[in-house]
């Protein structure tokens, strides 16, 4: 049979939730309220459109380095089918991945490799190497860029949709915003690489304005996405995020604890009914047994 509710327990535990409900609802109007949360959120969804921006931007390069050779004319359509096909693989498996791992360092990896593959397009423009070399190495830098862009994009949802509406508005605002700022630092890279050289008749062989053009342009966008790890770190530690993160496991674990508590509660329905199914197969097998000695009495009887 069920036991009847009682009061004084449930009273309780309505208050406990009242209590964690106010404390949310207080820390999320603060942290909405808070621009400071709003301009991270901005700079982390620049962070996120970022590599793609830079790398379709800086085609022009790319294809500088290509001359000559005939995978000049199929290097647009490869970069944008390998980045986007890695791009969807990578962004599955971190959206399937994305409880099982800690957003903030997922953020800070993220960037981290971003920065660092960055980093290795602006040193790419020193070297000189064999175009199927180069082309090689674009591609597998393009394939690293998107699935660390992918694990960056969740973990930077999964955090903006702690703090309310503002926090994702200002992360779709930045990858808005990005495209923007990326094609205008590219001109005036180029117009900064263009400044000074010689006049066309007296021309030095070893120029090369889109190189100088790529050097400045891929060497901000590692000082902006150092700049974006630092800043979330600075995210971190401010008490609104603390205090919401908190929340968040407070109010996760207590609903976790109430529906196991529902299920295994003495007295609740799912108990009855597991009772109920253990009496009646321990039933059926009294019933068994006891059917089973009858007949074996019965066949030595007959042996007799």
């Amino acid at each position: 049979m069920l036991s009847r509710p009682r009061p004084s327990l449930d009273l309780e535990l309505e208050d406990e939730e009242l209590n964690i409900a106010e404390v949310i609802v207080d820390n999320s109007i603060a942290a909405e309220n808070d621009p400071r949360i709003r301009w991270i959120h901005f700079v982390l969804g620049c962070a996120v459109l970022l590599p793609w921006n830079a790398l379709i931007t800086a085609t022009p390069y790319f294809l500088s380095r290509m001359e000559g050779s005939p995978l000049k004319s199929t290097f647009s359509s490869y970069l944008s089918t390998t980045f986007t096909a890695a791009n969807f693989l990578f962004l599955a498996h971190a959206t399937a991945t994305s409880k099982q791992s800690s957003m903030t360092r997922r953020v800070l990896l993220s960037i981290s490799w971003l920065a660092v593959l960055s980093f290795m397009l602006t040193m790419s423009t020193y070297m000189h190497p064999h175009p199927g070399i180069f082309f090689a190495f674009v591609l597998l830098n393009a394939i690293a860029q998107a699935a660390a862009g992918s694990y960056l994009q969740t973990a930077v949802v999964a955090i903006a949709s702690l703090f309310g509406p503002s926090a994702m508005q200002a992360v779709m605002s930045g990858q808005a915003a990005v495209g923007v700022a990326v094609s205008g630092v590219q001109v005036l890279s180029a117009a900064a690489s263009m400044r000074g050289s010689p006049a066309p008749e007296v021309v030095v062989a070893e120029t090369n304005p889109e190189e100088n053009s790529a050097f400045i342009f891929f060497g901000l966008s590692t000082l902006f996405l150092i700049a974006s790890a630092a800043i979330h770190s600075w995210l971190v530690s401010l008490p609104s995020y603390k205090a919401i993160v908190e929340q968040t496991s407070l109010d996760r674990r207590t609903t976790a604890q109430e529906n196991a508590g529902l299920l295994d509660e003495p007295g609740s329905l799912s108990t009855d009914i597991t009772d109920t199914g253990n009496c009646v197969r321990k039933t059926i097998l009294f019933g068994l047994r006891r059917s089973t000695g009858s007949i074996m009495w019965l066949l030595l009887m007959s042996l007799r």
